[in-house]
């Protein structure tokens, strides 16, 4: 007689909406090849019925359609649940397991206050600038100095003694010169458009959250000004249940803005809902 036994396959992770179980019936007894039924259940709701054929090979696999809802689920696969085919041993013919089915990512996007740089890059870029000009100075007054210093050795003896101070003042004067001409400032050039417009740099911290329990993976966050994307990130991870800040930096003329940031705009995260996946702020610049 045939020994029928029922088990679902591993699941992996499970997800709210469309997922597949995988049962799989074996024939521990004697060769049958003929048809039984096979049901499954979650949480006493049947979910599938088919009546399918055993072959010689003694193992069936089935795909089971299983649109979920997140929580704790207790799934049920019952073989010749009415006992059509007589076996050898009834006792096997019956799997039940409990699973958790996580909620789907839902990721949402919320822009916070922006933050002025162009004081910070200016000064940055001054001081940068300023102590280049400094050490090129530097190393051309000293690289000069010797060549001064042989032009006076080889001048002439015979020249009057009257004429020596006044070749070693211009040697001091062109020395000093240098040496001043090293320790003067330069001014940072601020920019400006081609009508005189000065631009502004601003970093936009827009804070990501992941309400879901799945992680998004693969997805991008888009920052959008007066209506023209300006800046585009991609996010390789953020997991269920956290949050982070990423700071995103535009230019912009001064006065007001609209500063949108949408996230996965391409869908391609599958989400519980995609009506938190954008903010707008109007903010004077």
């Amino acid at each position: 007689m045939p020994d029928f036994f029922v088990e679902f396959a591993p699941p992996g992770n499970l997800t709210e909406g469309e997922n597949t179980l995988t049962a799989v019936v074996n024939n521990y007894g004697r060769l049958y090849e003929d048809d039984f039924g096979v049901k499954v259940f979650v949480d006493e709701s049947e979910i599938y019925s088919d009546v399918v054929r055993m072959d010689a090979c003694g193992v069936k696999k089935l795909a089971i359609p299983w649109n979920a809802m997140s929580g704790i689920k207790t799934i049920k696969a019952e073989v010749d649940a009415e006992n059509a085919v007589r076996g050898s041993n009834e006792n096997d013919n019956v799997f039940v397991s409990d699973v958790y089915v996580m909620r789907k990512p839902d990721l949402s996007v919320k822009i916070l206050t922006p933050v002025a740089e162009t004081i910070n890059a200016a000064s940055a870029s001054s001081t940068a600038s300023s102590a280049k000009g400094i050490t090129l100075n530097l190393i051309f007054a000293i690289m000069l100095i010797p060549w001064l210093m042989l032009i006076v050795i080889r001048i002439p003896r015979d020249i009057k003694k009257e004429k020596l101070p006044v070749v070693v003042l211009i040697f001091v004067i062109l020395c000093a010169t240098l040496f001043l001409s090293a320790c003067v400032d330069k001014q940072p050039v601020e920019q400006k458009t081609g009508t005189g417009t000065s631009m502004l740099s601003y970093s936009i911290p827009v804070e990501l959250r992941n309400e879901g329990e799945m992680a998004a993976t693969n997805f991008k966050l888009s920052l959008y000004v007066d209506g023209e994307k300006s800046v585009t990130k991609k996010i390789d991870e953020l997991e269920g249940g956290t949050s982070v800040i990423e700071k995103l930096s535009i230019v912009v003329v001064k006065g007001k803005h609209s500063i949108r940031a949408v996230v996965d705009e391409k869908n391609d995260v599958k989400e519980f809902r995609r009506d938190n996946n954008e903010d707008t702020i109007t903010f004077d610049f």
